[in-house]
C-alpha cells in the first residue's frame, strides 16, 4: 500500500508562562495485539474492552491487528504499523498487551482495573494535547506537547490515526469478532518502530508544537477516526505520557444505517424479523428517523424511530417482522430518512443490505449428521434444536487426533425448522488450520447443509415438510390466511372424521402465547380465526390439534 502523508515538526519558542510547574496527571496507553481469525482473541476481548470502557478517561488504547493466525482485512489494509509494534516489544503470540510500555502479557492481567489505576497514579513528566481535522479526504493532526518535570532519554513522539469503531455485518475473520475498536490506521512520521524525532532532554517550561497530515485510505468511516499520541523512551520502552482527539463530526445531521443482524444465512418461511444498527455521524442529537425496509423489491415496511443518540451513539432497532415471497436468495435492504424530520446531510450511507438463502428442506423423517473432526475433536461440539427451542440431539466433544467420521441417524416426525448449531471451543472452527475437518447433513440422497470453517460457533437452519395427512389422519387438508397475518388469522380446516379441535399458539422461544378450544366439530370443511390482536409482531407456530393428534404451520404476525 503506498503511503501517502507530509510531516512538518515546528518547535516554537520556549515560554515559561505557558506551564506550570511539577509533575501532571497522566493518560495511561494500552497496545493490545490482536486478529480477527484468533480465536483466544476473541474470549478475551471482550473483558479487555470492558475494563478499558469502565476506565474511560484514565486509559486510552490503540488495537494492533495483526497478520497471523488468518484472515483480517484490517491489517491487510496496513500492516507495517502492528508489524513494527510487534517487533518492538517481541511479541510472538496473539492475544497480547503492553501498558505504557511494560509488558506484553496475559490481557487480563496487564490490564485490570487495578494496573489502570496504579498506572494513572504515577504523575507524569509532560502535558501532551491532541486536536485533529478531517476535510477533503486528508487528517491534519495538531500535538502540543509541555515540560512540567525535568526529563531526558532516548525520546520519540508517536502519533497514530485509529479508527474508533469499526462494525461489520458478519465477522471478517473466523474469529466471530464484528466489532473492532481503536484499531490502527496509520502512523504518521517516521512509523511504529524509530517514531517521530524529537528532543532527547527537556527542563521545565520546555514547549513544541508538532503538526502532521495523511492523505486518507482505507478507512471505513471518516466520522470513526481519532488520533493517539504519546511520547516513548525506545530504549526502554517506558511510555511518558500520552494524549487523545475523539471523532469529530463532518455533518450536523446525519442518520447512518450501520449493519443488519438478526438475519439467519437461511430462512425457513417467507417472513424475517431484521435488526438494524442505526448510528448517529450527525453533530446534532439524533431524536427521530423514518426505516423503510422491503425484501427482494417487494411491498415496504416503514418504521418511525424516536429516540436520543449523541454523536457516534448507536442503537439496535428490532423491526417488525415482514412477510415477502421466498426466493432461492433474497436480498434485505434497509434505508433510513428524514433524521430529525429533515433531509439527511450524508445520503451516501443511508441504505444497509443482507441476503439469505431459503433454507433446504427433506420430506423425510431419517436425517443424518457426518462430523469428521480436525486434529483438536476435544474442542467440537454440536446440537441439532426444533422451533421451540428444545435439543433433540447433539454430540461431541471427539477424542483429539481422530478424524475419522462420526455419523448419527436422526429421525425427526415433525415438520418444522430445524437449527444445527456447532461450536468450537477455540474459536477457529473445524477446518483448516488444524486439520481439514467437516459437517455434513443429508437426507434422502441430498444434502442440505456443509461446511467446517467457522469462529467459534455456527447455527445453520433446514426444513423438514412432512404431509399433513401422514402426520394427522384427522385432516385432509389446512391453510391459514392472510400470511403475514394483521391481527387476525384465518384457518380453514377439512375433517376427515368427527373429532376436537384445539388451537395453541407458540412464540420463537417456545412459549404458548395464545390457545383456545373450538369444540367438537363434524366431519367436512370448517373455517375458524386465531386472534392475534395482542401478540407482538414476529414469526409463531400454529398447532392445531385434532383428537390425539396435531399438525403445525409457521405465521408471521405484523402490526
Amino acid at each position: 500500500m503506498k503511503k501517502l502523508y507530509s510531516l512538518a515538526l515546528a518547535i516554537v519558542a520556549i515560554c515559561a508562562s505557558t506551564v506550570s510547574f511539577g509533575q501532571s496527571p497522566r493518560l495511561v496507553l494500552v497496545e493490545h495485539f490482536t486478529q480477527a481469525s484468533c480465536g483466544p482473541c476473541a474470549s478475551q476481548n471482550p473483558t479487555l474492552e470492558a475494563t478499558l470502557n469502565a476506565n474511560s478517561g484514565t486509559v486510552i488504547d490503540v488495537k494492533h491487528q495483526v497478520s497471523w493466525p488468518g484472515s483480517d482485512p484490517m491489517n491487510a489494509h496496513y500492516p507495517a504499523g502492528p508489524e513494527d509494534r510487534r517487533n518492538f516489544y517481541g511479541v510472538t503470540g496473539v492475544p497480547n498487551t503492553a501498558m505504557d510500555g511494560q509488558g506484553p502479557g496475559a490481557p487480563n492481567t496487564v490490564v485490570t482495573t487495578a494496573t489502570i489505576g496504579a498506572a494513572a497514579a504515577v504523575p507524569s513528566p509532560f502535558t501532551i494535547d491532541v486536536a485533529h481535522t478531517v476535510a477533503g479526504g486528508s487528517i491534519t493532526v495538531d500535538v502540543d506537547v509541555a515540560c512540567t518535570q525535568a526529563v531526558s532519554g532516548n525520546l520519540r513522539l508517536f502519533i497514530a490515526v485509529v479508527e474508533n469503531e469499526i462494525a461489520f455485518a458478519s465477522a471478517p475473520g473466523s474469529n466471530g469478532e464484528t466489532v473492532f475498536h481503536n484499531v490502527l490506521k496509520q502512523y504518521i512520521g517516521a512509523g511504529g518502530t524509530a517514531g517521530n524525532t524529537i528532543a532527547g532532554s527537556w527542563a521545565v517550561s520546555d514547549n513544541a508544537s508538532y503538526n502532521e497530515s495523511w492523505t486518507l485510505s482505507n478507512v471505513y468511516d471518516d466520522n470513526q477516526l481519532a488520533v493517539v499520541a504519546w511520547i516513548q523512551d525506545i530504549t526502554t520502552k517506558e511510555v511518558h505520557q500520552a494524549g487523545y482527539a475523539t471523532p469529530t463530526a463532518s455533518f450536523t445531521t446525519n442518520a447512518t444505517a450501520d449493519v443488519i443482524t438478526d438475519v439467519p444465512a437461511e430462512v425457513c418461511n417467507n417472513g424475517v424479523a431484521p435488526t438494524i444498527r442505526i448510528k448517529n455521524n450527525g453533530g446534532d442529537d439524533l431524536t427521530a428517523l423514518t426505516i423503510t425496509y422491503d425484501v427482494n423489491g417487494g411491498a415496504p415496511m416503514v418504521y418511525n424511530w424516536t429516540g436520543n443518540l449523541s454523536f457516534l451513539g448507536s442503537e439496535d432497532v428490532t423491526l417488525p417482522a415482514i412477510g415477502f415471497t421466498m426466493a432461492a436468495t433474497n436480498n434485505l435492504a434497509v434505508t433510513l430518512s428524514n433524521p430529525n424530520g429533515v433531509t439527511d446531510e450524508d445520503p451516501s450511507d443511508d441504505v444497509s443490505t443482507a441476503s439469505f438463502n431459503q433454507a433446504s428442506s427433506t420430506t423425510n423423517t431419517a436425517v443424518d449428521i457426518t462430523i469428521v473432526p480436525d486434529n483438536y475433536g476435544s474442542e467440537t461440539t454440536w446440537e441439532v434444536k426444533n422451533s421451540t427451542g428444545t435439543t433433540l440431539y447433539s454430540g461431541g466433544p471427539y477424542v483429539n487426533g481422530t478424524t475419522t467420521p462420526e455419523v448419527t441417524n436422526m429421525t425427526l416426525s415433525s415438520t418444522d425448522c430445524y437449527e444445527f448449531i456447532i461450536n468450537d471451543a477455540y474459536g477457529d472452527g473445524i477446518c483448516c488450520a488444524y486439520g481439514n475437518g467437516s459437517y455434513t447433513i443429508v437426507s434422502g440422497g441430498n444434502t442440505l447443509l456443509t461446511g467446517g470453517e467457522f469462529g467459534d460457533t455456527e447455527s445453520r437452519l433446514f426444513l423438514v415438510e412432512l404431509s399433513g395427512i401422514e402426520e394427522n389422519t384427522f385432516v385432509n387438508g389446512l391453510e391459514v390466511y392472510p400470511n403475514p397475518a394483521n391481527g387476525v388469522a384465518h384457518v380453514d380446516i377439512n375433517l376427515t372424521q368427527a373429532t376436537s379441535v384445539a388451537v395453541n399458539v407458540y412464540n420463537a422461544l417456545g412459549q404458548i402465547v395464545y390457545t383456545n378450544a373450538e369444540g367438537q366439530m363434524a366431519a367436512g370443511n370448517h373455517t375458524f380465526d386465531v386472534d392475534f390482536t395482542n401478540l407482538e409482531s414476529g414469526i409463531y407456530l400454529v398447532d392445531v390439534i385434532t383428537g390425539s393428534k396435531k399438525i403445525t404451520t409457521r405465521v408471521s404476525n405484523m402490526k
